[in-house]
């Protein structure tokens, strides 16, 4: 059996994924530690669950579906989050394959807080770290990086929102993935 488990390079991928995971778990710990910046932080943790289906650029029907948690802590000027994401791939032809997606890794800052009459201006950033199973077709095994600007108003109990953001795809050796 453990001739098997090595064989199948079962450990050198579960390691090589502990290890992004806990790369992504320090940088997001480097990003909340500084006492001064975030003395009167709130923290949250979210639960969700998705689901998306379509070609995504093959000839097969695929659908996947997610569960997300995500960690996050803010104040008045700044917030962060890192989201962990568990997957689950079904197509017809391939099979169903499983497993820890690409951890995002969020951080942004009010440039401008809602006084009567005006509008919440913030900018963030976001890293997609890489500790999906790129074998399994859970991630490409690529970093990408991205910024983006949104623009709020609240109405009353409704608050209008505009997220604009562009992201620079990591691609893979020998695919050219758009950016977005």
């Amino acid at each position: 059996m453990v001739d098997q488990f090595l064989k199948d390079d079962t450990l050198s991928r579960w390691t090589g994924m502990f290890r992004r995971s806990a790369y992504a778990v320090c940088v997001f710990v480097a990003l909340g530690s500084s006492q001064t910046a975030w003395s009167s932080n709130q923290s949250y943790v979210g639960v969700t669950a998705d689901f998306k289906t379509g070609d995504f650029g093959t000839d097969n029907t695929t659908d996947l579906y997610s569960i997300n948690i995500e960690y996050g802590s803010f104040n008045q000027d700044y917030d962060a989050s890192l989201d962990i994401s568990y997957l689950s791939l079904h197509d017809v032809y391939a099979g169903t394959e499983t497993g820890v997606g690409d951890v995002l890794v969020r951080a942004g800052i009010k440039l401008s807080t809602e006084p009567a009459h005006a509008y919440g201006v913030a900018f963030g950033v976001v890293a997609k770290l890489p500790t999906a199973d790129e074998d399994k077709g859970l991630g490409t095994g690529e970093t990408d990086v991205g910024v983006n600007l949104g623009i709020s108003k609240q109405l009353d109990t409704i608050i209008l929102s505009l997220d604009l953001g562009y992201v620079l795809v990591g691609d893979p050796p020998g695919i050219d993935y758009e950016n977005s």
